[in-house]
């Protein structure tokens, strides 16, 4: 009987807490599992939520779905009406910039009514007519989800290689249509990660992913038969392969890459023989990304400094001992990626956290300008620019513009506007400002953090807040141009994102530093971001929502944990937040590649750091703000069980009366849907709901 008197003390508990707590929300049966790992007993109440075949767990996804409904009707009215405005804004046909390719003029459009792309071709002659390639909206017809993954033109321009998820997993399968008759084959090959055509254009080299979601595989594959070559395999579960086309394309470069590693192979892209040649055997702890110019590598690496360099060797070389420092890193300026022309290369770099370009000469790396933007924003190399152009294009995009496409010429010095996207119906770009700010960390760090508000908002007084936090995997949080956000500035609100530790915004230290067991660090940054935002007047607890995403649904859970009382809402999506059980199965997809991020709870330092922080194991008795909780049925990176699981565990301590609403959406997956009208339907959902709760119409 004492065995099991945990188990009972945790039913009658479940029993008394949904009383004492005032709150009509469910609360699925606990059938507690137990697991004891290096001397510790863990008991999940709710672990029996992972089993999709379960008739107890449909009972228990209606119960969360008329809860859901019910707890979100007040704020419907307002939904519509933010759903007009969000569709008001859609422009009546939006055109993408054209982009050249082999005698081809490429461009996409998409009218107010279509859910999708359509995607087109003009050929480079006088009165040549547009010809259709692909209508995405076709393929989805009838389809509960559509993703278009690879897109790829045959050498020849015949034919167009394309890959598509039609369920939501990311398990995308290879089709092949004929160009000039317009037909389509289905190749019935599946787990297709990328696809690439070799010169010839009757052979591809693809990679394919195993049933684990790694990317393990890389083929070449005959178009005609059908039949496939191995080329290499990889039996460690924590490297994934990539493959991506030199910039003249004469190559195809394949890559093996874990979190801190990789390696990489050359594969001519020109002839028969497409046999891979290792550019230089891996180096534990050394990551470098080629690419070629005529007979040299350029390639972006940290063999010298943590934060990157650029070296050059020999086409022939086949070790690092060869390669030299062409152009040298510079500590927290970190190099995010860079292109090769016959007279410069171009890096596109960080400062304080914000990206630039810079121009060198590529014979000896002398540096010969920077671009950088006056204000906060998100650069990109364009297409369209082959390495013997005159100048090289780019796109820049803020909180306040859409992308605006330039053209920079090499001999001037001159940027041009090239192409802009159009502004939102009734959007002023004056009529909002950002704001850029270093917020104090207690071990003495400076995080990034950014503000979008109205210009005439008064900030001397506090207002409604939203705070968006992300950091992990040294990803970088740049400003992005969202339409949809007019409607929450224009009700007063102040949006703010916070490039926390765990981010690359500030170099390899600034990732390492939110990272294994070193994470703690995000949510100190997270919450140390709203104190000051709170300290310092812009706003207040009782006007506050914080958001986060997948492993940004982890952060902000564990900044729940930490200071409830700091928040009015918490808007989770898709949030990884059962990190010991999900890392302790690497039977599940990523698991095992995600050691080097989040640690293995087999090795017992990283198990007691995760087992401190892991949000589902740490919630305890409070008085909770409004939870807002989204997954995905068909998400194959986050479960759809973490979040449930966690719902009812924030229910079961909620010593208040606010709402916990999980919202699990059955065809969709980690990503989200790429339809519009739905995208903009879930956003609508979100933003009523936030705004209801802050009391705002």
């Amino acid at each position: 009987m004492q065995k099991y008197l945990p188990h009972l003390l945790l039913i009658a508990c479940m029993f008394c807490s949904s009383i004492f707590a005032g709150t009509y929300a469910p609360l699925a049966p606990a059938n507690p599992d137990t697991t004891i790992i290096h001397g510790r007993v863990l008991i999940d109440p709710w672990n029996w939520l992972n089993d999709r075949n379960s008739p107890a767990l449909q009972k228990v996804l209606k119960n969360e779905r008329l809860y859901a409904k019910r707890a979100m009707k007040p704020s419907q009215k307002l939904e519509r009406k933010l759903l007009k405005e969000f569709t008001n804004r859609v422009p009546a046909q939006l055109e993408t910039r054209p982009v050249i390719e082999n005698g081809y003029e490429y461009f996409s459009r998409q009218s107010a009514k279509q859910a999708y792309a359509v995607h087109w071709r003009r050929k480079l002659t006088v009165s040549a007519k547009d010809e259709l390639i692909l209508d995405e909206n076709k393929l989805a017809k009838g389809k509960r989800f559509f993703a278009l993954g690879a897109f790829e033109i045959s050498p020849d321009n015949t034919t167009l290689a394309y890959t598509a998820d039609f369920n939501g997993d990311e398990v995308y399968r290879l089709y092949l249509k004929n160009l000039h008759s317009g037909k389509t084959h289905d190749t019935k090959l599946i787990g297709i990660s990328e696809f690439l055509w070799l010169a010839g254009g009757t052979h591809a080299i693809i990679t394919r992913t195993n049933s684990r979601m790694q990317t393990d595989t890389c083929d070449k594959l005959d178009l005609q038969t059908l039949m496939v070559n191995p080329l290499v395999r990889i039996s460690d579960s924590g490297y994934n392969l990539g493959i991506y086309y030199s910039r003249d394309k004469q190559f195809i470069i394949l890559s093996s890459s874990s979190k801190n590693t990789n390696e990489a192979w050359l594969i001519d892209a020109r002839g028969a023989d497409s046999t891979p040649r290792l550019i230089a055997p891996k180096r534990e702890g050394i990551k470098y990304f080629p690419d070629i110019h005529g007979e040299k590598v350029f390639l972006q690496t940290n063999l010298w400094c943590k934060d990157g360099s650029i070296a050059l060797a020999p086409l022939s070389s086949g070790s690092m001992d060869e390669w030299v420092e062409l152009i040298s890193g510079a500590y927290a300026e970190p190099i995010s990626s860079f292109s090769v022309f016959d007279d410069h290369l171009i890096l596109l770099r960080r400062l304080r956290g914000k990206e630039k370009f810079q121009i060198y000469r590529s014979s000896d790396g002398s540096l010969l300008r920077n671009i950088i933007p006056s204000e906060a924003c998100d650069l990109n190399f364009q297409a369209g620019s082959e390495p013997n152009s005159s100048g090289f294009c780019y796109a820049m995009e803020s909180f306040l513009f859409p992308a605006r496409i330039y053209k920079h010429d090499f001999a001037s010095g001159v940027d041009s506007l090239a192409y802009t996207y159009p502004l939102p119906m009734g959007y002023d770009p004056s009529g909002y400002r950002s704001l850029e700010l270093f917020v104090p960390t207690d071990d003495g760090v400076f995080v990034p953090l950014t503000l979008v508000f109205r210009s005439d908002l008064d900030l001397d007084r506090a207002h409604p807040l939203w705070l968006y936090g992300y950091g992990a995997y040294g990803d970088y949080e740049d400003p992005w141009f969202s339409p949809q956000l007019q409607s929450l500035l224009d009700r007063g609100v102040i949006y703010a994102v916070a490039q926390v530790r765990g981010g690359g915004e500030l170099g390899q230290d600034w990732y390492d530093g939110g990272r294994l067991l070193n994470k703690k660090n995000s949510f100190f940054d997270f919450s140390a971001c709203l104190s000051y935002l709170q300290a310092h007047g812009f706003t207040e607890p009782d006007k506050t929502v914080i958001e986060g995403g997948s492993a940004g649904g982890l952060l902000v859970a564990a900044v729940l944990n930490l200071a409830p009382e700091s928040m009015r809402l918490l808007i989770a999506d898709v949030p990884f937040v059962d990190v010991i059980n999900t890392m302790l199965d690497d039977s599940l997809p990523l698991t095992a590649e995600e050691y080097e991020e989040w640690g293995n709870p087999a090795i017992e330092g990283d198990f007691t750091a995760m087992l401190a922080y892991s949000p589902y194991e740490n919630v305890k008795p409070a008085n909770l703000p409004d939870v807002l909780i989204s997954c995905a049925w068909h998400d194959t990176r986050v479960g759809y069980w973490e979040g449930l699981k966690w719902a009812q565990k924030l229910r079961l301590n909620n010593t208040g009366n606010r709402k916990v609403i999980y919202r699990l959406l059955m065809d969709e997956g980690h990503t989200g849907s790429g339809d519009r009208n739905q995208f903009l339907k879930y956003q609508a959902s979100t933003m009523a709901y936030a705004l209801s709760i802050l009391g705002i119409k």
